[in-house]
């Protein structure tokens, strides 16, 4: 099994502060996390775990309109229940809600992120701005949404150097490895959010229909070159 080099400890100081795995639900984000951790917390590195998909506090004011409006609400099914927003026809949604989402995800960075680093600690996040914007492109329908002046706004809360990879899964094997996501009418619209955010910045994708030690082997590879690479 791969793994980043013996030199990532005296590198880490000049590398990425901060490992972002995301992509949509089911592709095996927290699993990937939790093994990138083990290998680099036996590697002697100060490492802190962190999910950030929903840092509500004031935005949570504007769900509470949303679900009065009935532009949110809970399916239940089998397996638990299903969440869903519908913001294309609210224009207080479409175009409010992302300013005081993103002000409430820089509170939450400023405290999760920016202050653990500050202190010498690497940052292994799998939820957070890319995360937000991918759930804005669904709720609003509007795919095209990384053009926004917002967009900016929300990706420059990123840390310098951060190392963002994607994972990538097609719905059919999605479904077939979590029972519940057979339930969640809009994971295909996830996916897409997902693609068009991977291909306009740039980022890994990685394939989630592959074993979870073969995307093992290639998100250490991605840490490792990241690291030690001039």
């Amino acid at each position: 099994m791969a793994s980043p080099s013996r030199s990532v400890t005296s590198a880490h100081r000049h590398r990425s502060p901060m490992i972002y795995i995301t992509g949509s639900d089911g592709t095996g984000k927290t699993t990937q996390v939790h093994r990138l951790m083990e290998v680099l917390t036996a590697q002697g590195l100060p490492v802190i775990h962190r999910w950030l998909r929903f840092p509500f506090r004031l935005s949570g004011l504007l769900l509470v309109y949303a679900r009065i409006r009935g532009l949110s609400w809970y399916e239940a099914h089998p397996y638990g229940r299903q969440g869903y927003w519908d913001f294309h026809a609210s224009w207080l949604m479409q175009h409010v809600f992302p300013i005081v989402l993103w002000f409430d995800a820089l509170s939450v960075a400023i405290q999760a992120v920016y202050w653990p680093i500050s202190r010498g600690n690497i940052i292994v996040c799998e939820r957070f701005v890319v995360d937000m914007l991918a759930d804005l492109m669904v709720a609003t329908q509007d795919f095209g949404l990384l053009k926004r002046w917002y967009a900016r706004w929300f990706m420059r809360l990123l840390p310098a150097r951060t190392l963002v990879i994607l994972l990538d899964g097609d719905p059919v094997h999605i479904r077939q490895r979590r029972p519940d996501l057979a339930y969640d009418r809009v994971l295909s619209d996830r996916i897409r959010a997902v693609r068009i955010i991977a291909a306009q910045c740039g980022w890994p994708l990685i394939a989630a229909d592959q074993s979870i030690d073969a995307i093992h082997q290639t998100i250490c590879t991605f840490v490792e070159d990241c690291y030690v690479s001039a």
